[in-house]
């Protein structure tokens, strides 16, 4: 049987982006960097999750400094600062702050599939 070869199929390295980031009207306010930003930061966690020493009191934390998103984003920290202070506002992420110029542990949270 001839089996096509098409060029996604060997695709490894892609993130995913929960549709409900797109569908719910709870974040129809997030902007698509945000939504890349979210879907990164999931992506991740999940490596977080496999290690023991980034838990915290809410959950599996990340480390996702200003620098990174400015460079994904290809954009200024004001417009990263935002990007983060708009997914806080969301109740998509939660930042614990650690002062001294070390990047803020970042929780991501579930986001909701359904206006509740």
């Amino acid at each position: 049987m001839f089996q096509q070869n098409y060029w996604f199929q060997n695709l490894d390295n892609f993130v995913m982006t929960p549709k409900a980031l797109i569908k719910n009207p709870r974040y129809s306010g997030l902007s698509a960097d945000e939504i890349l930003i979210y879907s990164l930061m999931v992506d991740r966690m999940k490596l977080s999750a496999q290690n023991e020493n980034f838990m915290f009191q809410t959950g599996v934390f990340i480390y996702f400094p200003l620098s990174e998103i400015t460079a994904v984003l290809h954009c200024s920290e004001n417009k990263a600062r935002k990007v983060l202070l708009n997914l806080q506002n969301a109740g998509l992420i939660i930042r614990a702050y650690q002062g001294q110029g070390k990047a803020a542990k970042i929780v991501p949270l579930r986001y909701r599939e359904q206006e509740q």
